[in-house]
């Protein structure tokens, strides 16, 4: 009787020690490899470093603070002229407005004359 319960005893501080090894063993971890790396410069590369938000019309530079567009929504530029010239603006830059044309009467539709100078 006494060996059986020095046996137990030894074989439950075992399980113990098995089950605590096999719980605290960390978690592996992937690390990125030499060409996802490469892959990552070579689509900058590839497609400029100005990120445009096509839904917005405003442009990021590199360095620029604030959050960039979903992948879905982001158009590449390789300089903030080229950004420019397709019409998108800086962020945080305010737009140009956009000019009116001549006022209308509200009732009728029609153009409301400007008074002479």
């Amino acid at each position: 009787m006494k060996r059986l319960s020095v046996f137990l005893a030894a074989t439950g501080i075992l399980l113990c020690f098995a089950a605590g090894a096999i719980a605290q063993k960390p978690a592996e971890t992937k690390k990125p490899s030499i060409m996802s790396k490469m892959k990552g410069k070579a689509m900058q590369m590839v497609h400029g470093n100005v990120v445009g938000n096509k839904n917005t019309k405003v442009y990021h530079l590199p360095g620029d603070k604030g959050a960039l567009p979903d992948a879905k929504n982001r158009v590449y530029f390789k300089t903030a002229k080229e950004a420019e010239a397709a019409g998108y603006h800086r962020a945080g830059a305010k737009p140009v407005p956009v000019k009116k044309g001549p006022a209308r009467d509200p009732k009728t539709g029609k153009f409301i004359k400007s008074p002479p100078k």
